[in-house]
C-alpha cells in the first residue's frame, strides 16, 4: 500500500499498521519496527508484532515479521510528478500467509501452501 500525505512521518507509518492489524485480529496488537533494505523506500523497516502461543502447555510469547514497510524514497516521489521537499509518502506491504497464520493459530506455513484440501476445508 501506498500513502501520499504533505505531512506524512515514520510515527503515521507505526499508526496505520497497528491500527490495520488491530482491525484485523480484533483486539490490541503490539508491533515494533528493525531497521531493512527495500530498493524504493528510505529509511525501511520490517515491522513485528506480538504473537502468544502456548507450546508444551506453557503460555509464550514471541514477535513475528509480518510487513515490509518504511518512508517512499524521494526519488519515487518525484518520478511520481511530485515536489519530494514537499510530499512525504509511506508504504508497507504485508504477508496474507503470516497474518493467516496467526489469526488461525496455524503452526507451520507449508500447511497453507500444501494444497491439501484436509487441511483447507477447516476454513
Amino acid at each position: 500500500m501506498l500513502i501520499i500525505d504533505k505531512t506524512l512521518s515514520i510515527g503515521n507509518l507505526t499508526a496505520t499498521i497497528s491500527t490495520l492489524l488491530q482491525g484485523f485480529f480484533n483486539k490490541d496488537i503490539d508491533i515494533r519496527l528493525r531497521p531493512a533494505h527495500f530498493p524504493f523506500v528510505e529509511p525501511g523497516f520490517e515491522a513485528d508484532m506480538k504473537i502468544s502461543y502456548t507450546a508444551a502447555g506453557v503460555e509464550k510469547e514471541k514477535w513475528m515479521e509480518i510487513v515490509g514497510c518504511g518512508m517512499v524514497h524521494p526519488n519515487v516521489i518525484k518520478e511520481g510528478g511530485l515536489d519530494p521537499k514537499e510530499w512525504k509518502g509511506i508504504a508497507f506491504s504485508f504477508g496474507i500467509d503470516r497474518l493467516v497464520m496467526s489469526k488461525y493459530g496455524i503452526e507451520d506455513l507449508r500447511n497453507i501452501h500444501s494444497g491439501d484440501l484436509r487441511f483447507l476445508k477447516q476454513f
